[in-house]
């Protein structure tokens, strides 16, 4: 994956606290900082961390079509790349747009850009946060947004998106659930 040159987290440790990990060196639950990341400071064991941790860069690190605001920390969004859960007939690698802290980031800018990104085929997917240690919700929105790319109307397209934001905000969240055992329980 090639990186944006001359960009850098910075400040920014919004992975290290939105996103669950779930590997046997590391098991931490979404919404809960990661006990190896200190605020200001960054991720203590950077030079060893986890192989997740590692190869994890959000989609603003290797994004060049995105401007300084969409860092995470700052925008209120962690996009994340996807290779899973693709549906037949888009392109391979798609697109996870995680708001987690606010909502109101929807406006014509990126009710646009999202709408570019499905017509170019990429599987584009809205989530939102759930509470503290539970999975997050999200929708596909490549079918929800044809009728805004087919009229080339932003504001249908925000509609589209505000709408699927209330309905995700209904979700029932379900608590988040390791899958592997961690390295102290095989112990």
């Amino acid at each position: 994956m090639n990186l944006v040159p001359n960009r850098e987290c910075g400040e920014c440790t919004v992975c290290c606290n939105v996103l669950m990990i779930d590997e046997p060196e590391l098991q931490k639950l979404p919404g809960v900082m990661c006990p190896n990341c200190k605020a200001g400071a960054g991720c203590q064991i950077y030079k060893s961390r986890p192989a997740s941790c590692r190869g994890f860069y959000c989609g603003w690190r290797v994004m060049p079509e995105l401007g300084d605001e969409l860092r995470p920390d700052r925008s209120g969004i962690i996009i994340r790349v996807m290779r899973d859960h693709i549906p037949p007939g888009l392109n391979p690698v798609g697109l996870n747009f995680l708001l987690f802290d606010r909502t109101d980031v929807i406006g014509p800018g990126l009710a646009d850009y999202l709408c570019r990104l499905v017509t170019n085929g990429v599987a584009v997917f809205l989530s939102i946060r759930g509470p503290d240690g539970y999975s997050d919700g999200g929708v596909l929105l490549n079918g929800h947004l044809a009728p805004a790319i087919e009229s080339g109307d932003k504001n249908v397209a925000v509609g589209i998106l505000r709408a699927a934001l209330a309905a995700l905000s209904k979700n029932k969240f379900e608590p988040a659930v390791f899958k592997h055992k961690s390295a102290a329980q095989s112990g």
